[in-house]
């Protein structure tokens, strides 16, 4: 077995879960294209739909390079209702993260994070929440070592096919106080794409949905060949304390309830490339959350795990712990997903602190990019409206 092919197998570890945040993967032995440059951008958007009509709308984004933007990027929009004496009727947050890819001493690198959510108990306001992030890097695959600091061999034609990775983890939650009112507005949606920008060839593509329907079908609507399970809080029960065990069963009291689990999974893609042509490789992640007016609510994380949705909970429904439930949401995802897509293995890949969006890898004749997503604890509190509350322990 050669080198390449060793070092492929010595990667295939099992994950190690943390409970606090979503872990992702990260590296093999590098051995990947010259990366010439990187761009990204990140925005939000927050509107709200007033007795039927617009209301409110706020938007924030972040070119990297533009008005002095740099790594990471940041943009964060929210709405929030209250009452004649202070209390919070509806809230709506959407926060888009994109970290520096080249970042290679941390354990915990960030790159993709997507967060919308939105809850109203009034009968009056809605509000749809959007979020999106990309990065695009203009790489070469080289024999030459001039060009490609770590060249490899290609056909006798110049061509070479390249394996991709892509790393997925996201998870939705939606509400419904009472049975009585219409969710036909409800929605929660987060998908990704992956494009070959010299070609407009799409390598990856997938998207996850819920909608109103999901209280009746218990069934997400799913495009791509990801893994996902919905259901209720039976997801997340399993190995759960007693704690967190009452908490969920006080948000199961409160009303009707869904649960979609995107756990960690991992996804490969190939394509040609030439002996020193260089390509654009762009990868754009997009979530939403839309709820209805009446006492409902929708929550997506995207690409990490929650961390606004505990101080939202608490207001939407009040008396449900909602740091044991952000808690135990984001402890279910992190789970790897069963090995049954398309007859190939989910492995477990353990983080050695070196990746990126577009990292490096080997694997036996494949010189592969890795497309990473992996989550970050925030260093600021995003909505100042709600403050932040300490997760558990």
């Amino acid at each position: 077995m050669g080198d390449s092919g060793m070092n492929a197998n010595m990667c295939e570890t099992k994950l190690a879960a943390f409970v606090a945040a979503l872990l992702i993967a990260t590296i093999h032995q590098p051995v990947d294209a010259a990366i010439l440059s990187v761009d990204g951008e990140v925005s939000t958007t927050a509107r709200e739909i007033l007795n039927g009509g617009p209301g409110s709308f706020t938007q924030d984004s972040a070119v990297l390079g533009v008005d002095g933007a740099d790594f990471p990027l940041d943009a964060i929009s929210s709405l929030v209702s209250s009452d004649t004496e202070g209390t919070v009727l509806s809230f709506g947050t959407a926060t888009a993260e994109l970290s520096d890819p080249a970042l290679s001493t941390e354990q915990n690198p960030a790159e993709f994070g997507l967060e919308v959510a939105a809850f109203s108990n009034s009968d009056a306001i809605a509000y749809t929440m959007d979020g999106f992030a990309r990065e695009t890097r203009t790489v070469v695959f080289s024999s030459d070592s001039a060009i490609d600091p770590n060249p490899i061999a290609f056909n006798n034609d110049g061509t070479r096919v390249i394996e991709s990775r892509l790393f997925l983890q996201g998870a939705m939650i939606a509400w419904q106080l009472d049975d009585s009112v219409s969710v036909s507005e409800m929605l929660g949606h987060m998908s990704v794409r992956v494009t070959r920008d010299d070609s407009g060839e799409v390598l990856f593509e997938s998207q996850v949905e819920i909608d109103g329907g999901v209280f009746d079908s218990a069934s997400a609507n799913v495009l791509g060949p990801v893994e996902v399970i919905t259901g209720g809080l039976e997801l997340l029960e399993p190995g759960a304390s007693e704690d967190v065990l009452a908490a969920l069963r006080a948000l199961d009291d409160a009303g009707h309830l869904v649960v979609a689990l995107l756990s960690f999974q991992e996804h490969t893609y190939r394509y040609t490339v030439s002996d020193g042509q260089a390509l654009d490789l762009t990868a754009a992640f997009e979530a939403q959350a839309a709820n209805a007016p009446g006492g409902t609510g929708v929550a997506v994380a995207w690409g990490r795990g929650f961390e606004d949705l505990a101080p939202l909970i608490e207001q939407a429904i009040p008396g449900v712990n909602g740091p044991l439930v952000q808690f135990a949401i984001n402890r279910a995802a992190s789970q790897p997903a069963e090995p049954t897509m398309m007859g190939h293995p989910v492995r477990m890949i353990q983080s050695t602190g070196l990746c990126g969006v577009m990292g490096g890898g080997s694997l036996a004749f494949l010189a592969p990019l890795l497309l990473c997503f992996i989550s970050r604890p925030r260093t600021h509190a995003k909505n100042p409206d709600i403050p932040k509350m300490p997760g558990p322990g």
